[in-house]
């Protein structure tokens, strides 16, 4: 994932992008249409990192609909510069700061992505066909995987599975499918109940955190020992 090769500080980026998009805007966009080199900050040099941009960023705008060619291209001008241009680059954003210069990128990428989407070059699609483009299969067989390495292990009792944060329920009804588990064994807990009649829906209250605790334990506390397969994509 691209999320996942970047730093705790990166959402935290986007967030302020994002807000200060609207009113910074117009005039940033015409400053920006002959970007110069700007200071170096974490975005162009982790984003222009050959292994980086290849392994990770391209396959993960593409999944999105985008033109990977064309959202580099353009991560390239905004930067200034198609390559990293750092000669200590270690990949550990500890050694580097997000700087003003990474928010501007960033604010040249949401225009240049939306001009995408509003012309209809970008493929539309759902959340749920984004997230789980192979409905929880590559999950459900890493699970498998990992109940039959190194060694098989087997349960006397009749499998039970759970999910914190079941959601859609994808996950947990590819795994419960692949290990033919009973409705009444497959757990599902978020904080809406979720309407599936394939599983065994339960709600954590989420209106305080001394609330959502009491529910939890009172969850599971009648099936504690009881799960052999718990998962949480949250």
């Amino acid at each position: 994932m691209v999320m996942a090769s970047l730093p705790p500080a990166f959402p935290a980026l986007v967030a302020q992008a994002l807000i200060s998009h609207g009113r910074f805007e117009s005039g940033f966009l015409r400053l920006t249409e002959d970007i110069p080199t700007m200071p170096s900050g974490v975005v162009c040099e982790t984003w222009l990192q050959p292994d980086i941009r290849r392994k990770s960023l391209a396959p993960e705008v593409s999944s999105l609909g985008i033109s990977a060619g064309g959202f580099v291209a353009e991560i390239a001008r905004l930067c200034g510069y198609d390559a990293p241009v750092g000669t200590n680059y270690t990949g550990l954003w500890r050694d580097s700061h997000p700087t003003q210069a990474d928010v501007q990128v960033l604010q040249g990428l949401t225009k240049w992505t939306k001009k995408q989407r509003d012309s209809g070059e970008m493929k539309k699609q759902t959340w749920q066909a984004y997230s789980k483009p192979d409905n929880g299969t590559g999950l459900a067989g890493l699970v498998r995987y990992v109940a039959t390495h190194p060694t098989n292990l087997t349960v006397a009792a009749p499998m039970r599975i759970l999910d914190f944060g079941c959601g859609s329920a994808t996950d947990i009804l590819a795994i419960k499918s692949l290990f033919a588990v009973k409705t009444e064994d497959t757990l599902c807990l978020d904080i809406f109940e979720v309407k599936n009649s394939e599983v065994t829906p339960f709600v954590l209250n989420a209106s305080t955190d001394s609330a959502y605790q009491r529910s939890l334990e009172s969850i599971l506390g009648g099936n504690a020992a009881t799960i052999h397969v718990a998962i949480s994509m949250v």
